[in-house]
């Protein structure tokens, strides 16, 4: 996690083990992140490494996400 006067970003990686099977539980999974970070003038990026593993990273601009909370 990294944050400034402006924008908060967060970061994942994972270890590289094998991905789970997605849910079926009817969630929206990433495409539900990254509709909730854009609702904040956010961006969420997710996807494979190019060493394995995984990584998921969100950039929110903190002037936009205080003034909506």
């Amino acid at each position: 996690m990294r944050h400034g006067p402006e924008v908060l970003e967060v970061e994942v990686l994972d270890t590289g083990r094998p991905a789970p099977e997605p849910p079926t539980d009817g969630s929206a999974g990433l495409r539900g992140m990254r509709e909730r970070a854009a609702v904040y003038d956010g961006a969420l990026e997710a996807g494979p490494e190019p060493q394995g593993g995984w990584r998921v990273r969100l950039v929110l601009p903190l002037e936009r996400a205080m003034s909506s909370a």
